[in-house]
C-alpha cells in the first residue's frame, strides 16, 4: 500500500464560485458548509459561490471560507474511499484544516478561530502597511541577505515563505518590498508583488500574533490522530498541548513548506491529495522536483484518475488479492492431474470468485472470506507441494497490511 498525505492549501487559493459543484452534488458537502454557517453566524456559500461584494477577499471570510471548502473535500473523500493518510499538512492557513481534519480541534471551533486569525490579521495589516513579494528564477542570488541590504530599524522585509528550490515569498514594509522587487527583476528574477491585504509571516504581525494568543487559549487541541507536519518546524507535532504556541508562533514565522515536502520525501511518501480549491500544492510538488504523484481534489481532470489510482491501491491491500497473486506465482510441483484439478483449479475458481466480489463492490472483505481466502491457498500450496520455506515467507507477505486480529487468527494456525 502506498504511503499517502493529504495537503490542504492556504490563503490565495480561493476563487469566485468554489466548491458551487461539489455542494450541489454532495450532501456532506452542504452539512459542511450549513454546520459553518451556524458556528459563524454568515452566509458562507454566498460568499464563495457569488461574492458579489467582494467578501471573499476579506481575509476573515477567506480563511474559513478555504477551512470549510477543504474540510468538505476531505469528508466527501473518506466516504467515498476509506482510506486513512499517514501523514496531513497544511501551507499556512491549511495547517488548521490539517488539525481539525486529523481530530485535534472540532471543525466548529476551527470556523470561529480561523475567522479570528483572519480578523486580527487584516486588522494589523490595516496598521502596517505591509506587502508579500513572491520570487522565482533567482539561481545563485540569497533572497535572505538582499532583504539585509534594504532594511533599517524602523523598516525591513523578510522571508515569509520558503516554497520550493526556486520560489521564495518575502514580506515587509510596502517601499521596502517594492525596491526588491525592482532589484530582482534587474538580476532577471520573475517578482509578483501577491494580492494580499498584509505582511503575513513577518514580524510585521506582531500584534496579531498577540491578540491571537489570548484567542487561541479559549480552544482544546487534542492529539492528532495522524501524523501532522507544522509550518514553523517543518517537522511533525508530537503533543497537542504545543499547537496552540505552535499555531501562535506561525503568525510571524516563515512557512517552511519546501523543508516540509523534503520531510514527507524521506517518510518514502508515494502519493500526495490536494484537498482545497485549486492546485497550488500541486504545482509546489512539482517546483520541488519529488517523484510523489500528487492529484488536486478540486480537479474534473484529477478526479478520475486519483479515483482509478486509489481504487488500485485499496484493491492490492486486501489479502484476498494477494492470496490470488500466490496462487498464480508459485511454482507447481505435482504432475498428477486428478490432484492438480482438486487441489488447484477448484480451489482458485473459488479465490477468484471472492476477488472478483469485493473488485465489484469496492468494500473491505469480511473476516469469513478472509478466513476461507487464506484455507484456499493453503490447499493450493499443498497441492503444488511448496516448501515450508516459501510458504512462511509467501504467508508473510500476504498479511503484511493485515490487522492484528487476522493475524493473530492466522499466527495459531502456525502459518507464519
Amino acid at each position: 500500500m502506498s504511503r499517502i498525505v493529504l495537503l490542504f492549501p492556504g490563503q490565495g487559493s480561493q476563487y469566485v464560485g468554489m466548491g458551487k459543484d461539489s455542494f450541489k452534488n454532495h450532501g456532506i458537502v452542504r452539512n459542511t458548509f450549513e454546520e459553518a454557517e451556524e458556528a459563524l453566524g454568515i452566509n458562507l456559500r454566498k460568499i464563495c459561490f457569488e461574492d458579489y461584494s467582494n467578501e471573499l477577499v476579506k481575509t476573515e471570510n477567506t480563511q474559513p471560507a478555504i477551512l470549510t471548502l477543504s474540510t468538505a473535500m476531505f469528508r466527501v473523500f473518506m466516504d467515498r474511499f476509506k482510506i486513512e493518510p499517514e501523514f496531513m499538512a497544511g501551507h499556512s492557513l491549511g495547517e488548521f484544516t490539517a488539525l481539525t481534519c486529523s481530530g485535534s480541534i472540532s471543525f466548529s471551533d476551527a470556523v470561529k478561530l480561523v475567522q479570528k486569525r483572519g480578523k486580527f490579521m487584516q486588522e494589523a495589516g490595516e496598521c502596517t502597511h505591509g506587502a508579500m513579494l513572491a520570487i522565482s528564477g533567482f539561481e545563485g542570488i540569497d533572497i535572505k541577505e538582499e532583504c539585509s541590504k534594504f532594511n533599517t530599524d524602523d523598516k525591513f522585509a523578510v522571508v515569509s515563505n520558503y516554497n520550493s528550490p526556486n520560489q521564495i515569498v518575502i514580506s515587509g514594509h510596502v517601499d521596502v518590498v517594492n525596491s526588491i522587487k525592482d532589484k530582482m527583476e534587474k538580476y532577471g528574477a520573475k517578482a509578483t508583488l501577491l494580492k494580499v491585504s498584509a505582511a503575513f509571516h513577518s514580524p510585521l504581525m506582531k500584534l496579531a500574533e498577540e491578540r491571537f494568543k489570548n484567542e487561541i487559549a479559549k480552544y482544546k487541541f487534542s492529539n492528532p490522530k495522524c501524523t501532522v507536519i507544522s509550518n514553523v518546524t517543518a517537522r511533525p507535532y508530537c503533543q497537542g498541548e504545543e499547537i496552540a504556541e505552535i499555531l501562535t508562533s506561525q503568525l510571524t514565522s516563515a512557512v517552511r513548506w519546501e523543508e516540509s515536502l523534503k520531510f514527507l520525501a524521506e517518510e518514502n511518501i508515494e502519493l500526495a491529495v490536494e484537498m482545497g480549491p485549486g492546485k497550488i500544492l500541486k504545482n509546489l510538488m512539482k517546483r520541488n522536483s519529488y517523484h510523489i504523484k500528487t492529484y488536486s481534489y478540486d480537479s474534473t481532470d484529477d478526479i478520475p484518475i486519483l479515483s482509478k489510482t486509489l481504487e488500485q491501491l485499496i484493491l492490492s491491500k486486501n489479502i484476498i488479492t494477494k492470496c490470488l497473486a500466490a496462487a498464480n506465482s508459485t511454482k507447481n510441483l505435482n504432475w498428477d492431474n486428478d490432484e492438480y484439478y482438486e487441489g488447484v483449479i477448484k480451489p482458485y475458481k473459488e479465490l477468484q470468485k471472492i476477488y472478483d466480489k469485493y473488485r465489484i463492490s469496492k468494500e473491505t472483505p469480511i473476516y469469513e472470506d478472509v478466513k476461507f481466502a487464506i484455507e484456499l491457498i493453503k490447499v493450493i500450496f499443498n497441492t503444488k507441494k511448496v516448501h515450508i520455506k516459501e510458504q512462511t515467507e509467501r504467508f508473510r507477505q500476504i498479511f503484511s497490511d493485515a490487522d492484528n486480529d487476522t493475524k493473530k487468527y492466522f499466527s495459531d494456525l502456525k502459518l507464519i
